[in-house]
């Protein structure tokens, strides 16, 4: 992290973070609230204001987003993913934060893809990691954060010999939540060293949990697009895709994991529906290189759709 030796105006900027516009949440919005983001990076402080709201456009949620990415980006460590588990706890509201680390801890590792710490470096951490306050809540962050780059990286093994590391025991009760169950199941329908109906049982058990939230619905349908072929994948994720879309009716994602499953079961211009309605749904603003990067994910999946109709 920079540091710098001027001193930040908390107050001015949570005023300028408070007028950003949220009936118009385009390109100038994400920029505005990037830029704030930056100052608090720059000057080496975090943000001292609270989120209350998981609002996709929330410009605190947004600033805040911005900064623990950035942050991260700078220094891809998983004591640094405890460092914003501490700020979670500390400034998130209680009925958001697991919904909210499940969200940023596996974006956040796909953004740190390119640097992975290796199992033993990860494991020596751990025991400060649990030491530190709410460390079953930093415990559990961090190895979301760890198994995002693994999960980013397609490495499918090492993702499911991680998550019974010693950093995930200290998560505690964390560990049996919903978003783990599935990132078991993802690891395990992604592994040649286990049997697909051992994956696909680790998803239904998180799909069916109390406390499953989108981020888990989400690594649900993504497990079963990237999964190894197994016999009735494609009807599966068709199941579990059109109850995710009447979960999540606005969110980009569902109706491209619908799509998926439309071309796995050959409805073609089903698919082209779907993935049409996904880049419709896809909003302008973003982190930039993420955001294009998915634009261009969709758009190319698109291509694939028009020439499976026109062949069909």
């Amino acid at each position: 992290m920079l540091w710098d030796s001027g001193v930040l105006d908390h107050d001015e900027l949570i005023e300028r973070i408070d007028r950003i516009d949220t009936d118009r949440p385009g390109l100038e919005h994400g920029y505005t609230c990037e830029v704030i983001a930056r100052e608090y990076v720059q000057h080496g402080v975090e943000p001292q204001f609270s989120v209350t709201s998981m609002a996709s456009f929330g410009p605190r949620l947004t600033v805040a987003e911005r900064f623990w990415r950035l942050t991260l980006v700078e220094s891809p460590r998983v004591s640094t993913a405890a460092q914003c588990a501490a700020w979670i706890a500390d400034h998130v509201d209680w009925h958001m934060r697991d919904e909210l680390s499940a969200r940023w801890g596996l974006s956040f590792g796909l953004a740190c893809r390119d640097r992975v710490e290796s199992l033993k470096e990860v494991t020596a951490a751990a025991p400060e990691i649990g030491a530190q306050r709410d460390g079953e809540s930093r415990a559990a962050f961090t190895a979301l954060f760890h198994a995002g780059r693994l999960r980013a990286n397609w490495n499918f093994y090492d993702m499911y010999r991680f998550l019974d590391s010693d950093l995930v025991k200290l998560a505690g009760p964390h560990r049996g939540s919903a978003i783990f169950l599935a990132l078991r199941g993802f690891a395990a329908l992604g592994s040649r060293a286990f049997m697909y109906q051992q994956g696909c049982e680790l998803l239904a058990q998180a799909w069916a949990a109390p406390d499953r939230g989108r981020s888990t619905v989400e690594l649900v349908t993504n497990a079963l697009c990237v999964g190894r072929p197994f016999p009735g994948q494609g009807k599966m994720l068709m199941r579990y895709a059109n109850e995710a879309v009447g979960l999540y009716p606005a969110y980009h994602a569902m109706r491209y994991w619908l799509a998926f499953g439309y071309t796995m079961t050959g409805d073609h211009r089903a698919a082209l529906d779907a993935i049409d309605t996904a880049l419709e749904l896809l909003p302008t603003a973003g982190w930039h290189t993420g955001h294009q990067a998915l634009r261009e994910q969709y758009m190319g999946f698109r291509v694939d759709v028009l020439r499976r109709v026109a062949l069909s």
